[in-house]
């Protein structure tokens, strides 16, 4: 029935079914929830585990080692 509103005129394109809306208003929650301190529900999540990997920082210079592939070197070489 929405789409066909949208179809028709009645609604904007932009408008969103309830689908898009709850999993927005989802994510919006769970975001404020986990980063927000002074969040009701912040105290409720278990608190982040220490995994004890040290990963490597990245390196301050670009690597260098790969080529840039000029697309149109590539598509005058495949026309011969």
């Amino acid at each position: 029935m929405v789409k066909k509103a949208q179809r028709y005129g009645y609604l904007p394109t932009t408008f969103k079914i309830l689908h898009e809306l709850r999993q927005e208003l989802d994510d919006n929650l769970f975001h404020s929830s986990r980063y927000n301190p002074h969040h009701v529900l912040h105290r409720l999540l278990p608190q982040p585990k220490d995994t004890g990997y040290k990963l490597r920082q990245k390196s301050p210079q670009p690597n260098t080692s790969f080529r840039v592939i000029n697309i149109y070197n590539l598509l005058g070489q495949m026309e011969y």
